[in-house]
C-alpha cells in the first residue's frame, strides 16, 4: 500500500470562521486530526492541504510540515473535495510519489482516533473503490426532521407508515 493522507483545512470558512484553528480542549481544532494520522502514518505521508498562512503557521508549529498552500480556486465556498485531492495527488506524483491509496481525514471530526483509521484500513481491499467511516445517529429522521411543505406547514420530511422508533431502520 502507498498510502497518501490528506488533511484540507480552507482557511475561510462562513459557518465558523476559522474552524480547523479554533481551540478545542486546549489545541486548535486540526491539531487532533494530526495528531491522530502521525500515529498511523509518517509525516511525509501526510499533507494538510490549505490556503491560509495561519493554519500553516499552526500546523508547522506542531511539527508538520505543510507542502504547499492551495491556490485560491480550491479554496472557495464552491470548490469541491474531489478537486481538492486531485491538487494534492497532483503534487505528491510531481515529486516522484504515486500513492494508490487516499486517506481523506477531515479535521472537523476531532474524535476519531489511531485506532479507527487504522480498522478502516483493515477493512479497506482493493475491490472496493471507497471506505466511508460513519456513526449510527440518535436522531431519527422517520421521527424528528421537518420540512416546510407547499401550504406552508410542517411535514415529515420522511415518510413512512411506521408508527414505532424501535421499528424505524437504523440510520447513519
Amino acid at each position: 500500500m502507498k498510502p497518501l493522507v490528506v488533511i484540507p483545512a480552507r482557511g475561510g470558512s462562513k459557518g465558523v470562521p476559522g474552524k480547523n484553528i479554533k481551540i478545542l480542549g486546549g489545541k486548535p481544532l486540526i491539531q487532533w486530526t494530526i495528531e491522530e494520522a502521525r500515529k498511523v502514518f509518517p509525516d511525509e505521508l501526510i499533507c494538510v492541504s490549505t490556503d491560509d498562512n495561519e493554519i500553516k503557521e499552526i500546523v508547522e508549529k506542531a511539527g508538520l510540515r505543510v507542502p504547499f498552500l492551495r491556490p485560491g480556486e480550491l479554496a472557495t465556498d464552491t470548490a469541491g473535495t474531489y478537486e481538492v485531492l486531485i491538487h494534492a495527488i497532483n503534487f505528491y506524483e510531481q515529486k516522484g510519489y504515486f500513492p494508490n491509496v487516499l486517506i481523506l481525514l477531515q479535521p472537523t471530526s476531532p474524535f476519531r482516533k489511531a485506532e479507527h483509521i487504522k480498522e478502516a484500513l483493515t477493512l479497506y481491499s482493493n475491490d472496493i473503490e471507497m471506505l466511508v467511516s460513519v456513526k449510527e445517529t440518535k436522531v431519527n429522521p422517520y421521527f424528528v426532521i421537518r420540512e416546510e411543505g407547499e401550504n406552508g406547514f410542517l411535514i415529515k420530511s420522511k415518510e413512512s407508515s411506521i408508527t414505532r422508533r424501535q421499528d424505524a431502520p437504523k440510520v447513519w
